[in-house]
């Protein structure tokens, strides 16, 4: 399966578990803002976004609860 096609400002990077994957980079400083981690899964999408929030850790978390 070929990689897709996203906007400049986002990285596809293939893993086989995105949402597992996403979060691992992130703790290790691997990933940040825009990184667009997919599956080659042919059956179902599975995708995850890295983003990063532009307030202070203390407002960003209050978005936990709905992740």
């Amino acid at each position: 399966m070929t990689a897709p096609i996203v906007p400049p400002l986002l990285a596809a990077i293939m893993a086989p578990e995105p949402f597992d994957a996403a979060i691992q980079a992130v703790r290790a400083g691997r990933a940040g803002a825009g990184d667009f981690f997919w599956s080659p899964d042919a059956v179902k999408a599975r995708l995850a976004i890295v983003l990063e929030p532009e307030v202070d850790a203390g407002m960003a978390a209050q978005m936990a609860p709905l992740a």
